[in-house]
């Protein structure tokens, strides 16, 4: 049986200019205020820098949000937190804070403790961020 490889989350994919952002996003925004509205009180949205985030908001049409870029948010949530090195022109990197279970590499960050735990979080781009970085945004996601 196949399960989800990250907790409560979308992924959406498609080619630039297909309309992901526009259209996927601010429809779905607008049916959870109609069925759910409870999942925006606390939203949080990331991109690659604060401005995009902000803007993502202003394009959801949300009322209320907060924006961070994807490694202030993670600086934010993980105490450990720090970027992963660039991969070189042969594409290695050095990789820490990663363990192998379960049969694949998960990352062995410690996620710091809040009270104010969004009741979503709208995240663009995702393909920029790296694998450690989507487990300790699905993690932090539970």
């Amino acid at each position: 049986m196949s399960t989800p490889r990250f907790t409560n989350t979308i992924l959406t994919e498609g080619i630039p200019g297909s309309g992901k952002t526009t259209g996927v996003y601010e429809n779905t925004m607008a049916m959870l205020r109609k069925f759910n509205p409870e999942k925006l009180a606390n939203v949080v949205v990331l991109h690659t820098d604060e401005t995009k985030a902000d803007n993502l908001g202003k394009n959801c049409k949300l009322k209320s949000y907060k924006s961070y870029s994807y490694a202030q948010y993670l600086d934010k949530i993980v105490a450990n937190y720090k970027p992963l090195e660039k991969p070189d022109e042969k594409g290695k990197c050095k990789i820490e804070d990663y363990t192998f279970e379960d049969g694949r590499v998960k990352g062995t960050f410690k996620l710091r403790a809040t009270s104010t735990a969004p009741t979503l979080i709208v995240i663009d781009e995702v393909t920029k961020l790296s694998q450690y970085e989507l487990d300790a945004l699905s993690e932090f996601a539970k």
